[in-house]
């Protein structure tokens, strides 16, 4: 299995986070989330049921952009949402993201 990391739920301590990675031989999303509580379980189970070899996680929906590819237009404004299910194009903006951030100036330091 070769795990690529996509993004952390930025909003938590760091080490016991929400995750996202994608499997690039399986060509899957795997997830790290909150467990499910009985209540939430009970409702999912409305649905159909759930097999044994599966779960239900929780995922902050602050996370929904690191899974999700969103366009920009030049000036900032939105060209709308795209859904593409390439595990290349996901490795791409995955390695494009983390080459930009690694040379971005922190919030706290950056100046007009």
């Amino acid at each position: 299995m070769a795990l690529l990391f996509i993004a952390k739920d930025p909003n938590t301590n760091g080490t016991q986070c929400p995750t996202a990675w994608v499997d690039d031989e399986a060509q899957e999303i795997v997830v790290q989330g909150w467990k499910a509580g009985e209540a939430l379980l009970a409702e999912c189970r409305q649905s159909g049921p759930i097999p044994d070899s599966e779960a239900v996680v929780r995922l902050p929906i602050r996370m929904v952009p690191a899974i999700r590819w969103n366009h920009f237009t030049g000036d900032g404004g939105s060209a709308g949402p795209e859904v593409d299910e390439r595990v290349g194009a996901v490795k791409l903006c995955a390695a494009a993201f983390e080459a930009v951030w690694d040379r971005a100036t922190p919030h706290e330091e950056y100046r007009v």
